[in-house]
């Protein structure tokens, strides 16, 4: 059996993708702290052919509190949200695919509680959606000392 382990980013790089088809299992490491200004919650899109970061808001982030915790911005996050699928549609409805992946995008931004459960749901649901099977695991839930992967 093969595990590795990282932490949670919103629609993460490529590599960060190979890695999880390499390994039978994968833990998301959401017990350490957050990392202000990371790849966490922050990635980039191209809209118009030019790079663009967007950033999920996250409500009070600090160095000082676990990934696991830390809280996207109910308020602020409604309305990003709106703007970004906005952005995504006038960039890409031409796209092939396009449908199909704007219902998945969409559906993992409907996760509006901590940037841990948005970012890991978009690692998984790009696997189910590429039919590809795994074993996910979060550091905080599964995994201990004693127990080992449950």
């Amino acid at each position: 059996m093969s595990v590795a382990i990282m932490q949670p980013y919103i629609f993460p790089y490529l590599g960060y993708f190979q890695l999880v088809n390499a390994v039978d299992d994968f833990v998301f490491y959401d017990d350490v702290n957050f990392i202000k200004q990371g790849w966490i919650n922050r990635n980039n899109i191209l809209i118009n052919n030019t790079k663009t970061l967007f950033t999920i808001p996250i409500k009070k982030a600090s160095s000082f509190t676990e990934i696991k915790d830390t809280e996207i911005h109910p308020q602020l996050y409604k309305k990003w949200k709106k703007k970004f699928l906005k952005s995504i549609n006038q960039s890409y409805a031409k796209a092939p695919y396009f449908n199909e992946v704007y219902v998945l995008v969409e559906d993992v931004l409907n996760t509006d509680t901590t940037i841990s459960e948005l970012a890991t749901n978009s690692v998984i649901k790009i696997f189910d959606y590429l039919g590809i099977q795994k074993k996910f695991y979060n550091s905080s839930n599964d995994f201990n000392e004693t127990k080992g992967l449950n």
